[in-house]
Formats: C-alpha cells, structure tokens, sequence
C-alpha cells in the first residue's frame, strides 16, 4: 500500500493561517511594531507637552495669587488652644456663657451641649484619627473659642473651665489679642453691652406706659429705651395671686389700630435678639421684671404694638399696647 505524504497537507495549512492574519491585519488595519513605537512616542511627547502647559498653568495662578493677597497681621489671629480627646472618656468644656454655635471640623468628632445646661459642651472622638482636627465654639457675649483637637487615648483634661482661661491670651506668648466679639445680626451690640444697659434700665425706670390685668395677674409695660440700634422693653408681672404663674411666651405684635371685614389685617411679629432677667415662673404673691432687647424699629400713627404675655398650660394672658408715640419718645441711655 502507498504512504501519503502529510507534508504538502501540513504547508498548505501554514499557508492558509498566514495568509488569514495578513487578512485580518489588512482588515483591520493593525500597525506593525514599528508603527507602535511611533505611534505610544507620540502619545508620550503630548503627554509631556500636557504637563508643562499644566505647570504653566499653575505657575500662573500662584504668582497671581501671590499677587493679589497679603499675610494677615500677627496681631488679628486668634491662635486656638489645644483639646485632647478620646472615644473612651468624654471632655466637657464649661464656658462663661450661654454657647450659641459649634463648629466641628470633621466627623469624627462629636459634640453636644447638656440637656438644660447652655454653657456647657461635651466634646467626644467618635473613632480615631492621625490629623488633629478643629472646634470652634462662639457664646453669646461676642467671644470665639478656637480649638486645636488631638486624639489621645487617655487625655488629661477631662473638665476644663473656660471661663478661668483669660480670653485672647496667647499659649506660651505674652501678647494680648483684641478682644473684639461677635455681635448679634441686625445689631451692632453683643449680649455682654446688652445686659449692661438692660441692667441700667431695670434700676432706672419707673413710668408705667399701659397696665392690664388678668385675674390676679398685672402686667405693666414701661418707659422704652433706646441704645444704637436696640430698644428696650421692660415687663413687669405681678403676681398677686396664690398659684404660680408660669411664663409660657412674650410675643411682640405690630397690628392695624383699626380692624373691620372689609379691611385686610395684617400682624408682624417681632423677636427679641436678648431677654434680660429671663426666668419662666412668677411664684405666688412675688413679681418680676424682665427686660426684651429688639431690633430698633418704628410705627406709625395707624399702627399699634401689643405685647401678650401668656401662661403656660393657663388662661391668665395679659394684652398690653403701646402708641407710635410711646416708641418715637424712647430715652436714649449710655
């Protein structure tokens, strides 16, 4: 029997699989290795180009920022001071006033004022972190606190008296900072000025405006005072009575003087900046006289202001009015 060559087979089948990839190269236009090396160097030269314009670019920029800016004055920065804390024991910091705003600056730091108590912040690390982090804390007599915080297992201070630090002094210099502070918005005075005058006032005055009375319960509105951009209202509760009268709220209302069905009434309400002497209960047989700190504003001849004092859980609520007149002639006090 004759034997069969398979190498004819062999080539013819060589020849076929090369010539299918010079097809599919044709096909597809698939450069050849030298065309790559072009082809990933000019890929490499833009690249390059990219990257000296980028650095360019932002050579640019900061000389113009540079430019366009200054160094703050030693004098106007507040340093912070340093705070440690942990995820195992809790920091409290007890401040000489009412806290108004927290800032943290990461999550994973938590703080929270104490239920009741307004001066008083409880600060605590909710995991641990490498980079120190920040706090800032502004109370209501105008004052920043500014904190450096560190994590540490055990920290040292976990009670730490605020109001024992003298403010704006610097660690480990002797130099003072301006005690500048903030103020509350649409005034150009703090709580501390505020309670100052506030203070002048309880003791000064005397002329009673208008005089209601629910039950066994007065409520007398007196002379109004002014100061910059703050008017002072004082309101005096008496309570002759043998329950306890529990201050729900005061509200401040600018209301037509004349109502009717065919007139559209129209009531704004005022909010006190600060309440002076601020307690919620006048005890049986006792009175009390707090003083409201509002915005500087005026009325006119077709207005009038009510000032309602309601009871809490009660119906003893007192209405007082006071003219246009009664607000034009507030006394000016230093």
């Amino acid at each position: 029997m004759k034997k069969l060559s398979l190498l004819p087979i062999f080539l013819l089948a060589i020849s076929a699989i090369g010539q299918s990839k010079a097809d599919l190269n044709t096909k597809y236009q698939i450069p050849r290795d030298s065309s790559r090396i072009a082809m990933a160097e000019t890929f490499l030269k833009m690249d390059k180009e990219n990257e000296a314009q980028r650095q360019k670019e932002y050579k640019q920029a900061k000389e113009a920022a540079n430019y366009l800016t200054i160094d703050l004055p030693d004098a106007s920065i507040i340093l912070p001071y340093r705070l440690t804390v942990s995820t195992g024991v809790t920091t409290s910091l007890m401040f000489p006033s009412k806290i108004v705003n927290i800032d943290r600056g990461s999550d994973k730091i938590i703080s929270k004022k104490i239920d009741g108590v307004e001066n008083v912040l409880k600060v605590k690390a909710l995991k641990t972190f490498e980079k120190p982090s920040s706090l800032t804390v502004i109370t209501d007599d105008g004052r920043i606190y500014p904190y450096s915080v560190f994590y540490e297992v055990y920290p040292k201070e976990l009670v730490i008296d605020v109001s024992k630090i003298p403010y704006g002094e610097l660690s480990g210099n002797a130099m003072k900072l301006k005690k500048e502070k903030v103020t509350f918005e649409g005034t150009s005075m703090n709580a501390t000025e505020i309670q100052k005058i506030s203070n002048t006032v309880l003791r000064n005055n005397n002329k009673v405006l208008d005089k209601k009375t629910a039950s066994n319960v007065t409520v007398r509105l007196k002379k109004v005072f002014v100061k910059n951009d703050v008017l002072f209202f004082p309101v005096q509760i008496n309570n002759k009575g043998d329950i306890n009268y529990d201050i729900d709220l005061v509200k401040f209302l600018i209301k037509d003087k004349k109502s009717g069905k065919r007139t559209a009434n129209q009531t704004l309400e005022l909010t006190p900046v600060y309440v002076y002497n601020e307690q919620g209960t006048v005890e049986k047989n006792t009175q009390l006289t707090q003083v409201f700190a509002l915005e500087k504003f005026t009325i006119n001849r077709e207005k009038k202001l009510e000032v309602v004092v309601y009871e809490k859980n009660g119906g003893r609520n007192v209405n007082c009015k006071l003219s246009f007149r009664d607000i034009d002639k507030a006394e000016y006090v230093d």
